[in-house]
């Protein structure tokens, strides 16, 4: 039996699927989100492959934009894989789909909040707004 996840749970599996991928830098793709799913059965799969692929797939790009937001003192380098992980993740959700701004930006800040703490959560923040405003 498979379940609908909700859009803040599809983005979670995003991310576990994006980190083992930036952990174990193997590229199998499915491997990484069949290990975030841990044997379970959803029905809209295709959502989340297309966020992981999209990320993937996008990740130099998404990383130029990110640094263009890092403070001058910063890399990406410095950066947490996680919170590498969801700053992608947002920005491209941010330039690349249908998400209205605010709702990517929160759900980027609630991940950090789900996986990082609160200083992540104000980063991530930070980055995502200036991204809008460019």
């Amino acid at each position: 039996m498979s379940t609908k996840l909700t859009q803040h749970e599809l983005r979670q599996h995003a991310v576990q699927a994006l980190f083992m991928l930036e952990v174990r830098d193997d590229g199998n793709i499915d491997a990484a989100i069949d290990y975030s799913l841990d044997g379970s059965s959803i029905d809209n799969i295709e959502n989340l492959k297309m966020l992981v692929t999209g990320v993937s797939q996008n990740e130099k790009k998404l990383d130029a934009e990110i640094r263009r937001f890092l403070n001058k003192d910063w890399t990406l380098d410095r950066l947490t894989v996680i919170d590498k992980t969801i700053l992608r993740l947002g920005v491209y959700e941010l330039l690349e789909t249908e998400t209205p701004d605010v709702v990517a930006v929160d759900e980027a800040v609630n991940l950090a909040h789900d996986y990082s703490d609160d200083s992540a959560g104000k980063l991530i923040n930070g980055i995502l707004t200036n991204l809008i405003k460019k």
